[in-house]
């Protein structure tokens, strides 16, 4: 009788841990955007000057790893880390 009366009170201690583990507040959603530098700076002259050089850039080609509304970050030469809670405010390939 007394292994029962502890196995009950066993249970009822593991169902309030779990409980209070799933009513603790998850971390709040960070949004970023990437925005165009030109649009900031307005009409910008792109005449090349004496002995100047213009670079532009073109469209820009996602991996497909990179397809994702998460924030990736190359943290080493063959490691990359998702941020669950940074997140691109729009998808890359239409902005």
């Amino acid at each position: 009788m007394k292994t029962h009366s502890l196995a009950s009170w066993f249970v009822v201690f593991l169902l309030i841990t779990l409980c209070i583990g799933c009513a603790s507040p998850s971390q709040p959603t960070r949004f970023y955007r990437l925005d165009a530098a030109i649009d900031k700076l307005g009409a910008v002259d792109l005449t090349p000057r004496p002995g100047g050089v213009v670079i532009g850039i073109d469209a820009v080609e996602l991996a497909g790893y990179l397809d994702r509304p998460q924030i990736v970050e190359r943290t080493s030469t063959h490691r990359l880390q998702l941020h669950e809670f940074d997140q691109w405010a729009g998808p890359l390939q239409e902005n």
